[in-house]
């Protein structure tokens, strides 16, 4: 079984840079454009990564971490 690694970005080439990398390496990348996004597939599918970006709408990476670590506080962020 592969690790679910969650890729976190507004910018689309990034993200499809990031994905094939993953892929060819044996990874299950998920892909979120916005924090908002992101959390609600942490909620759903509680990955093994999160590559998160920290400049982003709606939400930046910053926020998404402090809810995070907000809604887990036993987990190692």
């Amino acid at each position: 079984m592969s690790a679910k690694i969650l890729v976190v970005d507004d910018d689309t080439a990034i993200l499809d840079v990031l994905v094939r990398i993953l892929q060819r390496e044996g990874y299950e990348p998920i892909t979120a454009r916005n924090g908002l996004e992101a959390l609600d597939i942490v909620a759903k599918q509680l990955p093994d990564l999160i590559l998160l970006d920290v400049t982003m709408p709606k939400l930046d990476g910053f926020a998404v971490c402090q809810r995070l670590k907000d809604d887990q506080p036993d987990q190692a962020l």
